[in-house]
């Protein structure tokens, strides 16, 4: 096994999200990228719940670190690569991790059952940013970023993602306004962690983001 193996994980196991993972892996490729590439058409065969279908990144990125990589990039379907990706894996390996800011805080986030399984309450919160998923990086070479993936990898398994993505009565708190499944659980355990998110902008933007220093865009097909 070479020092330090690089893969990028993406999955989508409906119609619109395979067309998504076939871009990612085209635009990739396209950019220059010669690293190893795991993209899932359907559920890894490691016996994580399925009632959540973004439950389906905690066990993708199972199976990534049981493979040995000690660098993983997510994306989602969504994402693809408008340029070369190296100076944002460089940016994962000396910085031990990246992953953006979305906007929100985890009061706005978080149902109440979320902020149970975790043990924090809604003014704690508050003052939690909420962290961007669709696209983020990791080096589990380092204890911190390991610990997080691992615990948020657990939390997956664990059913801690199910919920709706929208409000449905998952709290009667006026701060909460939609659920963010995966994305909130990794948010809650960042800042459990004292781990500080970074600016989405620097790497990733929307359609309606047009930056020249971006290294990806996330847009619908």
């Amino acid at each position: 096994m070479s020092a330090k193996r690089t893969v990028f994980v993406t999955a989508g196991t409906q119609p619109w999200y395979t067309h998504g993972v076939d871009r990612l892996q085209q635009s990739l490729r396209t950019h220059g990228y010669t690293g190893d590439i795991q993209a899932w058409k359907h559920w890894p065969d490691n016996k994580f719940p399925r009632d959540c279908v973004y439950t389906i990144k905690a066990a993708c990125l199972h199976h990534a670190i049981r493979e040995g990589y000690t660098t993983i990039m997510w994306g989602d379907a969504s994402v693809y690569a408008l340029k070369d990706v190296q100076p944002f894996i460089n940016r994962v390996n000396s910085g031990g991790y990246w992953i953006g800011q979305s906007g929100y805080n985890c009061a706005q986030v978080c149902g109440d059952k979320m902020l149970d399984y975790f043990g924090v309450d809604r003014d704690w919160a508050e003052k939690v940013p909420d962290a961007a998923t669709g696209i983020f990086g990791v080096n589990m070479d380092l204890d911190a970023p390991r610990k997080f993936i691992e615990t948020w990898v657990e939390a997956g398994r664990a059913g801690a993602f199910n919920g709706s993505r929208k409000h449905d009565g998952q709290s009667s708190d006026p701060r909460f306004l939609f659920g963010r499944q995966d994305q909130a659980a990794a948010s809650l355990i960042l800042g459990k962690m004292g781990i500080p998110l970074g600016n989405f902008l620097d790497y990733a933007g929307f359609k309606w983001d047009h930056h020249d220093h971006l290294t990806f865009r996330v847009e619908g097909m």
